[in-house]
């Protein structure tokens, strides 16, 4: 009867391997994991209570309340808002929050034009941006997603109220 020796048994290279691989998937997920910049991050005012992360809906509360709705579109070049609703006087504030790198974050302000509000900053539609429209003071919000070479998006409060 013939041995054969453990370097050419298949079970003895699976009994490893698959520890061995297993082991260097693992640290190159936490490698793509650490490279991320801060990926939960919202710009939002947040307050942490023992476990609980509460954020202030107030804003949203109004918008929600007044049935403020908005629409951004992009096609002419332009960062242009329009809404049914009266918004503001003179300013609106868009923030265009990158969905992974907050370095990327953009804060625009729209001035008012006729009925629309538009701000001539670049228009860059090569990634998916998360949209937050309001006024100067703070008083009411709007939120949006805005995706890749898309020319607009829908705003709206991120609350509905009964």
């Amino acid at each position: 009867m013939k041995t054969r020796t453990a370097i050419k048994e298949p079970m003895v290279w699976l009994m490893f391997g698959i520890p061995l691989l297993t082991a260097i998937a693992g640290f190159y997920t936490l490698h793509l994991a650490s490279k991320a910049n801060a990926t939960d991050v919202v710009n939002m005012p947040v307050s942490r209570m023992a476990q609980v992360q509460q954020s202030d809906l107030g804003a949203d509360e109004t918008a929600a309340r007044a049935g403020l709705t908005a629409i951004l579109n992009v096609a002419d070049g332009y960062w242009t808002i329009s809404s049914k609703n009266p918004l503001s006087n003179k300013f609106l504030i868009l923030d265009l929050q990158h969905p992974i790198d907050k370095t990327k974050d953009i804060r625009l302000t729209l001035h008012k034009q006729g009925d629309r509000f538009i701000s001539h900053a670049p228009v860059n539609k090569n990634n998916d941006w998360l949209l937050q429209l309001s006024d100067v003071k703070k008083q009411w919000r709007l939120v949006g997603r805005f995706h890749k070479q898309a020319d607009t998006a829908q705003l709206r409060a991120s609350v509905q109220l009964p």
